[in-house]
């Protein structure tokens, strides 16, 4: 039996994700520059054996599933051999991918042969144009042809990870909630973020979580809470009725913050501990780095290397 694995926390640690490649076909907006960016050479990148050893050792520690991403994990030849190595590893009970979905009607039904149980695809845009303008490279048929090709293929159940941007494709999120209803998406909006090459001008275009859930509520009514299998602290909700779900990202949950703090006494203890600098967001009080007092010589001293001025050359 394999030895459980936990952090510092003592949660439990089964979940390992593994970057196959950094090479992608796409060259999105808020990810890269549109030349790309330097790939790694072969001699940087873990072969498939050395991935297939790593994924042994992690489930010999209570490691039990398993996620694909790059990169596009499906640009690197040879991925659905690598997917069936892992399944054959014991411990491992599954295995998914993130994919940006435009190679994936070519592989999901050899993917889900090999022992891939679902996909998440990355989906930014339900319009054509808007797609090649944020992808660079992409034909927003491919990717749909991809979804459609894993839903034939059992990779179930299939997410669909938005990043909701202001004035670029914040307008589409009650679409991107109906296809919950009419094809069973299962929808996770995603906050922009401000790293990779759209960082600097991310929080021009940021929308809240609450915004997102307001606009699919004004389309579609009132969502209820859901549950979908996953390895992330998501809240899911449904359209009532709907197979599929939408999940509106919180980046922060009061309750959970407020079950990290220390009780107030111990908070108090600990402020006082502290210098006041370290606690200045308390007390409001502005940090003034201590000043160094500076030696006053003695009268008539002369600093090494000097000679007295006295009006006439000073022996040689």
């Amino acid at each position: 039996m394999a030895t459980p694995c936990t952090d510092q926390s003592h949660r439990s640690i089964n979940y390992l994700r593994v970057s196959v490649t950094d090479r992608c076909n796409l060259r999105c907006v808020y990810c890269m520059p549109a030349e790309g960016v330097p790939p790694k050479t072969h001699d940087e990148v873990l072969r498939y054996e050395e991935i297939a050893r790593l994924v042994r050792v992690a489930a010999g520690l209570g490691i039990g599933r398993v996620r694909l991403t790059g990169g596009e994990p499906l640009v690197r030849r040879g991925v659905v051999d690598l997917v069936a190595r892992i399944a054959a590893t014991p411990g491992i009970d599954d295995i998914s991918m993130t994919t940006n979905g435009t190679l994936l009607a070519q592989h999901a039904a050899d993917l889900a042969r090999a022992g891939l149980r679902r996909v998440n695809v990355s989906l930014d845009t339900l319009d054509p144009d808007r797609f090649r303008a944020v992808t660079r490279l992409g034909r927003l048929e491919d990717a749909l042809a991809g979804i459609r090709a894993a839903a034939d293929a059992g990779l179930a159940p299939i997410k669909i990870n938005v990043v909701v941007m202001g004035g670029g494709n914040d307008d589409e999120v009650a679409a991107f909630a109906r296809r919950t209803v009419s094809d069973g998406w299962n929808v996770r909006f995603i906050e922009v973020m401000p790293i990779g090459e759209g960082g600097q001008s991310a929080a021009g275009h940021y929308v809240s979580s609450a915004t997102i859930r307001a606009a699919i509520e004004a389309e579609l009514g009132p969502l209820e809470p859901a549950t979908l299998p996953g390895n992330g602290p998501a809240r899911y909700w449904r359209v009532p009725g709907a197979p599929g779900t939408s999940r509106v990202h919180q980046p922060h949950q009061p309750a959970l913050l407020q079950r990290l703090q220390p009780p107030a006494p111990q908070r108090r203890r600990q402020a006082a501990a502290l210098p006041v600098h370290a606690t200045r967001g308390r007390d409001r009080r502005p940090h003034r780095p201590p000043r160094r007092r500076r030696r006053r010589r003695p009268s008539g001293a002369v600093p090494a290397g000097h000679r007295r001025q006295t009006g006439r050359p000073s022996p040689r």
